[in-house]
C-alpha cells in the first residue's frame, strides 16, 4: 500500500509540475488529498473479496471515478473553479491509473516469464 501511495504522489505531483504549477500549496494539497484517497482505495481493494476480475475492474473504475470527484472537490479550494478542479483531478488520476496499469502489466509479465523458464 505504501509503495502505491509513494508512486501516486510522485506521478501526480510530477504531472502538476509538467502542467506548469509552481506554487507549493498545490503540491501540499495533492499530498494530503492523495494520502487519504489512495490509502482508503487500496485498503478497500486489498480487503474486499472480489469474485471475478471483471467485478474487480468494474469496482476499480467506479471507485476511481468517485475519487476524481472527491479530489476535485478538494482541489476546488485551490482552483476556485469546479470545472478546472475536476479537469485537473481527472488528468492527474488518469495519468497515475494508466501508469499503474502499465507497471502492473510488466510486473505480471516478468512473473509469467519466470514461470515458463
Amino acid at each position: 500500500m505504501i509503495k502505491a501511495l509513494i508512486l501516486t504522489l510522485i506521478i501526480e505531483n510530477g504531472m502538476l509540475f509538467i502542467l506548469g504549477y509552481k506554487n507549493y500549496r498545490i503540491y501540499v494539497f495533492s499530498i494530503i488529498i492523495n494520502t487519504v484517497t489512495n490509502l482508503a482505495l487500496n485498503y478497500f481493494l486489498l480487503n474486499y473479496p472480489f469474485q471475478t476480475y471483471l467485478f474487480y475492474a468494474t469496482i476499480c473504475i467506479v471507485l476511481e471515478s468517485l475519487i476524481v470527484l472527491i479530489e476535485g472537490c478538494f482541489y476546488l479550494i485551490y482552483f476556485k473553479s469546479f470545472k478546472k478542479a475536476i479537469k485537473i483531478s481527472f488528468i492527474l488520476n488518469l495519468t497515475s491509473f494508466l501508469i499503474g496499469l502499465i507497471l502492473n502489466f510488466f510486473q505480471n509479465f516478468d512473473l509469467i516469464k519466470e514461470i515458463f523458464k
